[in-house]
């Protein structure tokens, strides 16, 4: 006789928690790489360095806290119902979505997609090359680089326009 508080999930149900738990890592690194393209770009728009650390915090909180709940909360519905996880490339693809639609309906169209579209792609580029399988001094050269490109673009394509 098994009670309810004994039962272990088993077929289907065990392969559907697992696809969540490797969706989970994984949207994991691409909200990373939300987070680093947007403190980055916060870092290098802060007007000061004893203001640095509060406007930093700002941006993270009004720009990285949305695309990021809407990459963990697509990554968990599609593994559920797929049983299957998702993989790296469109989890990134999604935040580097989220990031750049939430931008630019933010900011205010047209600038909004000026600023947006490069950091939604820099921080899918990220997201992606942090969460891949390479060695861990790679993928931090990788993330690095992109973030770097990904600023230095988007602060040179926002001032021309």
């Amino acid at each position: 006789m098994t009670t309810a508080m004994s039962a272990q999930p088993t077929g289907s149900n065990s392969q559907r928690a697992g696809a969540v738990r490797m969706s989970l890592r994984r949207a994991a690194w691409a909200s990373l790489g939300i987070v680093l393209v947007l403190a980055a770009s916060a870092a290098v728009r802060s007007l000061g360095v004893s203001s640095l650390p509060a406007f930093v915090g700002y941006a993270l909180l009004v720009w990285a806290l949305l695309p990021v709940l809407v990459t963990v909360v697509v990554v968990c519905v599609v593994s559920l119902g797929s049983g299957r996880p998702l993989s790296m490339a469109p989890t990134a693809i999604l935040a580097g979505l989220a990031l750049a639609g939430w931008v630019s309906w933010g900011v205010g169209l047209p600038i909004g997609i000026a600023y947006g579209l490069p950091l939604g792609l820099g921080a899918a580029g990220a997201g992606w090359a942090a969460g891949s399988s390479r060695r861990a001094v790679a993928r931090v050269v990788a993330v690095t680089v992109i973030v770097v490109v990904t600023v230095v673009f988007s602060a040179t394509v926002t001032t021309a326009a």
